[in-house]
């Protein structure tokens, strides 16, 4: 199963006078990727609801904006249930 992850930024959505008008600090620099996520044959097909989770890490070593320097990282987890239905759109029993 592919599973992708979005280009990854920091900052705030809602810049104030209350986090210093930085609206973002960094981004654009760690970019989106398709992982591959191994998921059996039996869960693919079941009919149970099966969860499937990517973890990742990023960093930064400068501002995307002013190109000063930064050092943040972070670590990640993405999760996706998923759930067969018929064609009307029903769980599978």
């Amino acid at each position: 199963m592919l599973f992708a992850t979005p280009t990854l930024s920091v900052g705030y959505p809602q810049a104030s006078d209350a986090v210093c008008n930085v609206p973002w600090m960094l981004g654009g620099t760690v970019g989106a990727k398709i992982r591959t996520v191994p998921v059996s044959r039996a869960k693919l097909l079941g009919k149970k609801p099966f969860t499937v989770r990517v973890q990742g890490n990023a960093a930064w070593t400068k501002d995307a904006i002013s190109g000063s320097p930064a050092d943040l990282k972070l670590r990640f987890t993405e999760s996706i249930t998923l759930q067969r239905v018929d064609a009307s759109g029903r769980k599978l029993r």
